[in-house]
């Protein structure tokens, strides 16, 4: 459900990406190299502090796998679950490549910097230069967090095929889509989202809430350049109706 959601706001990729609100989790210039089902994992400096974990330590070097559904770090005799909803996708590609700048999330802030996030199956994603920025005095957990205050800008995503925004905008060019310039700010619920698909603008805003199980989306308007697409990305959502995701209106109503 992450990856639809990801899908949805950032054109094949969900911006509660790397932590989860309540946990203590830093990184410094952490590389991850997966072939699966297994892989390394490589920091600076790594730090992840929750009810069942305390750890901390400089120049990282550990393996991982992937098990139980879970990407586990191997790191001597001491193996723990390394979170996060692109830490639990990455197991489902046959290969990944992830550069971190910087993690650093606790119960009131997260902040992620990435350089590259390369994920591999039948089909490639690809995006490049990720900037996240979450704040919130009273959050139970990232989502919550973002939606009190976010913002998020990624420069470059390649993904195969054609996509939502190509969609709604009426290409039907065969092969990779790339999304340039993605800006999502959320302020008090208020969300913004621009990013550019073949030279073309695009523009939604509206209101996002959350109460820990449900996560409700009114689109409000939905531009490309002067022209109202609104229809046309209501639309599109409607395909992906499932047992989790209806589509209401003018609101897309997620159940995690």
């Amino acid at each position: 459900m992450k990856r639809l959601l990801l899908g949805l706001l950032l054109s094949g990729f969900t911006y509660s990406a790397f932590s989860i609100a309540g946990e203590e989790y830093k990184a410094n210039n952490l590389v991850l190299e997966y072939q699966k089902p297994t892989g390394t994992l490589s920091a600076d400096f790594l730090k992840i502090k929750n009810e069942d974990i305390n750890f901390g330590g400089e120049d990282i070097v550990a393996d991982i796998e992937a098990k139980n559904d879970k990407l586990v770090i191997k790191l001597d005799n001491f193996e723990f679950e390394l979170g996060g909803s692109i830490f639990d996708t990455i197991k489902d590609y046959e290969s990944a490549i992830v550069a971190v700048e910087k993690i650093d999330s606790n119960v009131t802030n997260t902040e992620v910097s990435a350089s590259e996030i390369d994920l591999r199956s039948s089909s490639r994603t690809l995006i490049r230069t990720v900037d996240m920025e979450c704040a919130s005095s009273s959050a139970s957990d990232i989502i919550a967090q973002c939606i009190d205050s976010g913002v998020l800008t990624v420069d470059y995503i390649l993904s195969a095929g054609s996509n939502i925004w190509k969609k709604v905008l009426g290409i039907q060019v065969a092969g990779e889509t790339e999304v340039e310039n993605t800006f999502l700010e959320i302020n008090d619920g208020n969300y913004t989202m621009t990013l550019k698909v073949s030279g073309v603008k695009i523009k939604v805003k509206g209101t996002i809430s959350y109460d820990g199980e449900v996560i409700d989306l009114w689109i409000k308007s939905a531009n490309a350049g002067i022209i109202n697409v609104k229809g046309r990305l209501l639309k599109e959502l409607k395909k992906l109706e499932n047992d989790n995701i209806k589509l209401v209106n003018d609101h897309l109503i997620i159940t995690l």
